[in-house]
């Protein structure tokens, strides 16, 4: 008799345990791009498992006998499987959509000093961003120029080589960039002022898909451990200091799109871009101000010499202050700050329930929130930090109260210390999660 030629374990006991690992890994995660590859994807994967089982099981059955058995055990085991693949929606869907119940008992304590988060944005305008008005008007330039172009960032160069810790510094102090970690990686991504305040997207993108002003999507991303926000890709032009460049353009949701790498010393200078033209005017432009930036930062080696050079203050005269603003959407909420830690470091937000203490959106708040600001001996001086995030816990018309409290990890080594705290009545955002 021939041997009996069955399917490997692996066939049908790979995707019944990703599945069933379906139900657990959701339940650790907000509403984000991995959580919906999890939820949407992994059911695929399932299914895609079994149709190659039954492919296998025909191809190689010795026998009409050999068959029978093996179609027997494939749909015992279908069955089984089958249940956790179709409860993965449904069971996430549950957990982290339709109507949440976490505010539903919660009541605002008298007697605590609770303040209302203000529309954003606040009606005051009061910063004029000079770059994004100089990078915008780039496009207004509908010519055939060359798309090659020399790239001159000498002046980084310069004073990474000359005074690197300074340059650090200056990039955590200006209330125009953003020096964090984000997603494992250390970056400075550049703001823009939106109606006259500094804000910033967490993941730094600009744009504008609108009928009013030109299309475009762009990002100015420094990558301090010589790492890009975004993967190098065939479509990835790169070059270093005094190349001659030609982005390579393909195509996005508009006409042009490309993404630039830029090897200069101890990091990389990345832009991304997507415009109606094929000269690229966002990263040429946006070259040439950070170059022309950094030019203040050749001629000084001390911090006392650069506050003394620049034309602007980076630090404000403010007292220190922890400002919440709500956006249209329920639970999304912008955050400034102003803050003296007194020695160099890291900055980042917690937040709790004040009756139960229950901690919100811990790991997403923290990404999103983290930021290496200035710093001064003068307890005068604040620095500014500014974030984007969502509170998940709790739904629309269900406020209450939460803390929100301003962390600090000093590079010394030293333990985490909180430096601020302040109480808001909140919303939550209840994000869904399926459909």
């Amino acid at each position: 008799m021939p041997e009996e030629k069955r399917h490997p374990w692996f066939v049908i006991w790979l995707p019944f345990a990703v599945t069933i690992a379906a139900l657990f890994i959701p339940q650790f995660l907000s509403r984000s791009w991995e959580q919906n590859i999890i939820v949407i994807g992994l059911p695929y994967v399932f299914f895609v498992g079994l149709a190659y089982f039954f492919v296998l099981t025909v191809l190689r059955v010795p026998n009409a006998a050999v068959f029978k058995d093996q179609a027997r055990d494939c749909l015992l085991w279908s069955l089984v499987a089958i249940l956790p693949a179709l409860l993965v929606p449904a069971f996430s869907q549950q957990r982290h959509g339709g109507e949440d119940t976490f505010a539903d008992h919660l009541v605002i304590p008298e007697g605590i000093e609770l303040n209302e988060p203000l529309p954003w944005p606040p009606e005051d305008p009061k910063v004029t961003d000079q770059f994004q008005q100089t990078v915008l008007s780039s496009l207004k330039r509908n010519d055939n120029r060359k798309t090659q172009w020399k790239l001159e960032l000498s002046n980084l160069v310069a004073v990474q080589n000359q005074t690197p810790e300074l340059l650090e510094r200056y990039l955590a102090s200006h209330p125009a960039w953003r020096v964090c970690r984000r997603n494992g990686t250390k970056v400075a991504l550049r703001r823009w002022a939106r109606k006259g305040h500094w804000n910033i997207p967490d993941d730094g993108i600009y744009s504008n898909f609108s009928d009013q002003g030109p299309n475009y999507y762009t990002r100015l991303a420094l990558g301090l451990d010589e790492k890009p926000q975004a993967p190098i890709t065939p479509h990835t032009t790169t070059g270093v200091q005094g190349d001659v460049i030609e982005p390579i353009i393909k195509n996005g949701n508009l006409k042009a799109s490309s993404h630039c790498v830029f090897n200069v010393g101890q990091m990389v200078v990345e832009v991304a871009e997507q415009s109606d033209f094929a000269p690229r005017h966002i990263t040429r432009a946006s070259v040439d101000l950070l170059n022309r930036e950094l030019e203040i930062l050749k001629d000084v080696r001390t911090w006392s010499e650069l506050e003394q050079a620049l034309s602007t203050p980076v630090s404000s005269r403010q007292a220190a202050s922890i400002a919440l603003y709500r956006s249209p959407e329920s639970g999304n909420y912008v955050c400034n700050l102003l803050q003296n830690s007194g020695e160099p470091g890291v900055i980042y937000l917690k937040a709790f329930e004040v009756t139960q203490r229950t901690q919100l959106s811990k790991s997403k708040l923290r990404e999103n929130s983290n930021e290496r600001i200035g710093w001064s001996n003068d307890p005068a001086e604040q620095f500014f930090s500014n974030c984007t995030f969502f509170i998940e816990e709790g739904g629309p018309g269900k406020p209450y109260a939460a803390r929100f409290e301003v962390w600090f990890i000093p590079d010394s080594g030293q333990p985490e210390r909180k430096i601020d705290e302040k109480i808001f009545k909140i919303e939550g955002h209840n994000p869904p999660t399926w459909g």
